[in-house]
């Protein structure tokens, strides 16, 4: 199996404007690493929050994949914030201060 990515758009849902983007690029054994970008207008009001308990959420239902996978600064407090509350667990912790964490689906 060759891995593959998929980029998603993020919209907001009223105004149907183009508000970030998601990517999962997925490897060979049922993992995928996540990112995630929200223009800066939207922070703070919910919206990665809503999106990664939503994609949490769907992934678990189809159970295409057992694993997420992602990394983030960790002078990110609010994405740090926002991996926990949708299930992720810090697992390592990289060079530069990069932290990584695991969403076991």
């Amino acid at each position: 199996m060759q891995a593959e990515s998929c980029f998603y758009g993020v919209y907001e849902r009223s105004s149907s404007e183009l508000i970030g983007f998601l990517f999962l690029h997925e490897s060979e054994d049922n993992t995928a690493h996540l990112g995630y970008l929200l223009s800066e207008q939207s922070w703070g009001v919910g919206f990665a929050s809503e999106l990664l308990l939503d994609l949490v959420r769907e992934l678990k239902s189809n159970q295409l994949l057992c694993t997420l996978i992602a990394g983030v600064d960790e002078s990110n407090v609010a994405s740090i914030r926002v991996l926990r509350k949708a299930q992720f667990t810090e697992q390592s912790r990289g060079e530069n201060g990069v932290l990584f964490f695991q969403c076991a689906l």
